[in-house]
């Protein structure tokens, strides 16, 4: 789901020639550290797989066999509509398979991981399917290890909904997380229109529903990660939006028990003039969690979507949701984080873009107590590159999939997969 940009209207008032402020600062009152110095490297050896389609990783993974598999949404621009596909690489980089799932309208791939089975779990929205109740559905496909499917499973019901994240359990079944938009009677229009709460769809082996929850945390929810802890139960965290109560976002982490009952939700707010998005989170070693999130200023230039300023925040949870920090660095106003990924001595890295004068890929390496030691960026001569998802590998270092455009052909985009080491630098 894309940011939703919405104007402060207390805040601004519009003339014929200009913008006059009401009560509005032109910058937050939110003070962050500097990053390190940023190293800038060009990639060794990456793999670039030229199809001539838009290619949109959202998930990527080192599999059990030294490959690695991305899940990603075709364009459709040769096939029709949209399709979920997994592409399977052996440790070299080669294309050993690729497999699309869904129908014959729009299908998109929100989240994958490798199954016990050495198959696969993928989890998005549909169009297409049976369960699209007058929009989208959640949609789950379960592979084997070759790609092939296995079987999918649709869910919806009497509401719209889309599946952001899924995580085998330790009971072999899944956990379904997203978000789920209720189709309103026409007394409950005005009131529930457009609203998007947490829903969630615990499965067995088969994908067989075994309970689903819906969960109100604001207006307009959206669901970033799901983990199993080490307790048997859930911990779930997204971002929301309190319009038209309030126009800010903030994240939250949300655990639920095995049988999804609420045990509690925290939500973490930085201020009524910032936007706040959720990346990822992680586990800690100490039952804890790390969270990271991207904070814009919803100044009034934000009506023109024009943003005032970034800011990159580290938090540290204990196994309650209870702050133990939160750091907060300076982002340059063209840097996107899209990925935090834990690293093998109990820090993690994060994943995101720059968009200055042609895009490049950026990495910052932080430690257990969220101190950044390290920011690193790869580009390359006539392309953009943007990064769009990441994980770690066996090795101690990093995978990261994304996309290559050419500035001279940009209709033509292709999957582009970069490894590097456990300090950054490329393999």
């Amino acid at each position: 789901m894309s940011r939703m940009i919405l104007p402060s209207i207390a805040c601004i008032s519009l003339t014929a020639a200009s913008f006059s402020l009401v009560g509005c600062p032109l910058r937050p009152a939110l003070e962050g550290e500097a990053l390190p110095a940023e190293e800038a490297l060009q990639p060794q050896h990456p793999w670039v797989f030229q199809t001539g389609q838009r290619y949109s990783p959202v998930q990527v993974q080192q599999t059990s066999d030294g490959g690695y598999v991305v899940a990603e949404t075709t364009d459709g621009r040769f096939a029709g509509g949209k399709q979920m596909c997994l592409v399977k690489m052996d440790g070299d980089g080669s294309m050993l398979w690729s497999k699309t799932f869904g129908g014959a309208q729009d299908d998109f791939a929100y989240a994958m991981q490798q199954t016990s089975d050495a198959g696969y779990i993928l989890a998005g929205e549909s169009v297409s399917l049976e369960g699209a109740v007058g929009g989208t559905a959640m949609y789950v496909a379960k592979s084997d290890e070759s790609g092939n499917l296995m079987w999918s499973k649709t869910f919806a019901g009497n509401r719209q909904g889309s599946a952001a994240a899924v995580r085998q359990t330790s009971d072999r079944g899944y956990l379904v997380a997203g978000s789920a938009q209720r189709l309103p009677t026409a007394s409950e229009f005005l009131r529930e229109y457009g609203r998007e709460y947490v829903y969630l769809i615990k499965t067995d082996a088969s994908g067989e529903p075994v309970w689903s929850r819906t969960i109100e945390v604001g207006w307009y929810d959206y669901v970033k990660s799901v983990l199993e802890t080490s307790d048997g139960e859930y911990a779930v965290a997204g971002w929301s939006l309190d319009f038209p109560i309030a126009i800010s976002s903030y994240a939250w982490v949300l655990k639920i028990g095995s049988d999804g009952h609420e045990i509690w939700l925290r939500k973490y707010k930085t201020s009524d003039l910032t936007e706040e998005m959720l990346v990822g989170l992680l586990p800690a070693a100490d039952a804890g969690y790390f969270a990271a999130s991207e904070i814009s200023y919803l100044g009034p230039f934000e009506v023109m979507a024009v943003p005032v300023g970034y800011w990159l925040r580290l938090r540290k949870i204990d196994a309650t949701g209870d702050l133990l920090w939160e750091r907060t660095y300076n982002a340059d106003t063209s840097s996107g984080v899209t990925e935090i990924c834990p690293a093998v001595d109990g820090g993690f890295l994060l994943v995101g873009n720059e968009i200055i004068v042609g895009a490049k890929i950026w990495v910052s390496k932080s430690d257990e107590n969220g101190q950044v030691l390290w920011v690193k960026s790869f580009g390359s001569e006539g392309s953009d590159l943007t990064a769009t998802a990441a994980q770690s590998a066996g090795d101690g270092g990093y995978v990261i999939a994304g996309q290559m455009t050419s500035r001279d052909s940009p209709g033509i985009t292709d999957m582009y997969v970069l490894r590097i080491d456990a300090n950054g630098d490329p393999l």
